[in-house]
């Protein structure tokens, strides 16, 4: 029981465990996260404390952010697997471990000598598969296309034209990337987005800045934005039936926050890291039995491992880059013992922006994954590099 080992009862148990043979078995082995997390010390802990001859790790929960997981959680099951993390970073990512702007490694190499290490065994169920599809209620995927105000326009517009004049190795593509998305989901944060300092970044973010102080009166609140206009009307026609709502965003504080303030009349409850397991388990309990409690918005930090078969509405208000997370994120609803005999997946995508970039981008990658034979295990190699940017943006 994770959530018994990340509190007090940890001394309880590790004293419990003393001078037995137990046998490991990590249900959903993902949840252990990153190999500096608490509950990944502690675990590893309790296991290499007691003389153990089998140690398991069962996830039905694809990995989404690469190879690197996969490290993280054989790491705990055989600390031996794969040694120290400069090892790792050797043999299985591109450059020793070279990382882009988001601090991501940029590729990864030998994954086929990583399973064979491991011995790992793998399989794929997918619920295209026609007597597993039978059993989950029907998915209705639903696109909700708009376009940009024609002031959001000019925005966009203004700054996509300083862009193009930098040349592909000068221009910072992953910066004007995250730009124009927070235009798109959230405009009003551009104007208190931090800008300035040193370097190409710095330069280009302090320009940025200054275009959207020059289209402040376009921007403040949001007014003119015709995604948040879009989703409250959704919102309204699905809470106001009596149904529940869950929203996924990826950004928290540029998106979610505010977006949780214009939907303040809907009381809507946050979902987000940082957020402690006992309050995560709070909004949960409320969300599934409180039915004035209808409205839930949602990080990535939910995308796996909740179950809401109570709820068959989820919004995608920002569309995810990889399809894995976007499968991820459908599935808290989509699920076997879901109380309803379909559910709606909502995508909110703008126009002729970068958002429709990322949606055609997302069903690529998913398409390439399947050929290459990784669908299911690696959907996604490697994370966004500047090229991956400018050709988003448009650039």
């Amino acid at each position: 029981n994770y959530e018994r080992v990340r509190t007090v009862d940890y001394k309880a148990i590790e004293s419990g465990l003393r001078g037995r043979h137990p046998m490991f078995v990590w249900d959903e082995v993902q949840k252990l996260g990153n190999r500096t997390s608490t509950l990944s010390k502690r675990m590893s802990k309790l296991a290499n404390g007691v003389r153990c001859k089998y140690r398991f790790g069962m996830t039905a929960t694809p990995i989404v952010t690469g190879p690197e997981n996969f490290y993280n959680e054989f790491r705990v099951i055989d600390p031996e697997q794969f040694g120290r993390v400069c090892d790792f970073e050797r043999d299985f990512t591109v450059n020793n471990g070279e990382k882009d702007f988001w601090g991501n490694y940029v590729g990864y190499q030998n994954l086929e000598y990583m399973h064979a290490r491991v011995g790992a065994e793998m399989f794929s169920a997918s619920k295209e598969q026609q007597e597993i599809a039978a059993e989950f209620p029907q998915r209705n995927e639903i696109a909700l296309s708009l376009e940009l105000s024609a002031r959001e326009r000019a925005v966009y517009d203004d700054i996509f034209a300083y862009g193009k004049t930098f040349a592909p190795e000068e221009r910072v593509g992953t910066l004007f990337m995250l730009m124009f998305m927070r235009l798109c989901n959230m405009p009003e944060v551009l104007l208190t987005m931090p800008h300035g300092g040193e370097g190409d970044y710095g330069e280009q973010s302090q320009r940025i800045w200054e275009i959207c102080q020059d289209h402040a009166r376009a921007l403040e609140g949001s007014r003119n934005s015709n995604k948040l206009e879009l989703v409250t009307e959704k919102v309204d026609e699905l809470v106001g039936a009596g149904e529940k709502v869950i929203i996924f965003a990826a950004h928290t504080h540029n998106c979610l926050f505010p977006l949780a303030a214009h939907l303040n009349k809907y009381s809507p409850l946050l979902y987000v890291g940082g957020m402690s397991a006992e309050a995560q388990e709070e909004v949960k309990a409320r969300f599934k039995s409180d039915p004035g409690s209808n409205l839930l918005l949602m990080s990535d930090a939910g995308q796996v491992g909740l179950n809401f078969q109570e709820c068959r509405n989820v919004i995608h208000y920002q569309t995810p880059i990889t399809h894995a997370a976007y499968e991820q994120r459908s599935d808290r609803v989509h699920r076997l013992d879901s109380a309803f005999d379909h559910v709606d997946i909502y995508r909110m995508v703008t126009r002729d922006t970068v958002e429709e970039k990322v949606e055609n981008t997302m069903q690529g990658r998913r398409e390439l994954s399947v050929a290459s034979g990784f669908a299911g295990e690696y959907e996604e190699l490697g994370a966004i590099s500047e090229r991956d940017a400018d050709f988003m943006c448009g650039f």
